[in-house]
């Protein structure tokens, strides 16, 4: 499976450890064959002269995808929809992946023989697992077989919104489910997320603070798109 996220030198020295510690742990994974990374042209000179972090990490799996802008979700899916035959997962900086091989050879065979995807929620890293418990969207990795995506014929760019938008996942799971017919899977006990952000600090850019959509069974007086399909917590087997 190829890892897709993004890597960013922020201003806080809190945050920036969470950042540093996640891609350190799925670029040291080894069910992971390749973790591609889009970053500015300043971070990876950054990240070159940075020995501690460069010591910590096999430099041989990972692919710098140089990119001057935070990307958004319709640059990302076309860029996982390039890779040739390669199961490809997009998260966000601050999560490390946590799963065993048998669950990533399920999920594949899934993936490579069906129009479905993963859309995973996250625990925290105190162990806790409140939007797991509490369905309310917050799914924080995608997980595609890259030649279903191109069979999709779109650019995405009604997708055109960087990775904290708040309430992208309900326009993802319209996207996929309504208008593609994907079928959406969210076995978020066999692939674990590790959310690392107890500090509680944005440092990337945001779509401003309304929600552009939200996740709900039911219509409520919020702003955004309403999305009514719940892409609740299953434990996933061969026979799904």
């Amino acid at each position: 499976m190829i890892v897709i996220s993004s890597f960013y030198y922020g201003t806080n020295h809190d945050r920036h450890f969470e950042i540093v510690s996640a891609m350190i742990r799925n670029a040291n994974n080894p069910l992971f064959s390749e973790l591609h990374l889009f970053i500015t042209t300043e971070d990876l000179e950054k990240l070159k002269k940075d020995n501690l972090l460069i010591l910590q990490i096999d430099l041989r799996k990972i692919r710098f995808i140089i990119f001057e802008l935070q990307p958004t979700y319709s640059i990302l899916l076309r860029y996982a929809a390039s890779l040739d035959n390669n199961i490809c997962c997009i998260i966000n900086s601050d999560i490390e992946i946590v799963t065993t091989k048998d669950s990533i050879r399920l999920f594949s065979d899934l993936l490579m023989n069906k129009m479905a995807s993963l859309f995973i929620k996250r625990h925290e890293r105190d162990g806790t697992k409140p939007f797991i418990q509490n369905y309310c969207g917050s799914h924080d990795a995608f997980i595609f077989y890259a030649p279903q995506l191109r069979k999709i014929n779109t650019d995405f760019e009604e997708l055109n919104y960087v990775q904290n938008t708040n309430g992208i996942e309900a326009l993802l799971i319209l996207f996929f489910a309504r208008k593609f017919k994907f079928e959406l899977y969210n076995p978020c006990l066999q692939i674990k997320l590790i959310h690392h952000h107890t500090s509680n600090i944005r440092s990337w850019l945001t779509e401003g603070t309304t929600a552009v959509g939200y996740v709900s069974p039911i219509k409520l007086d919020m702003p955004g798109i309403h999305c009514d399909s719940l892409v609740q917590p299953l434990y996933l087997t061969p026979e799904n």
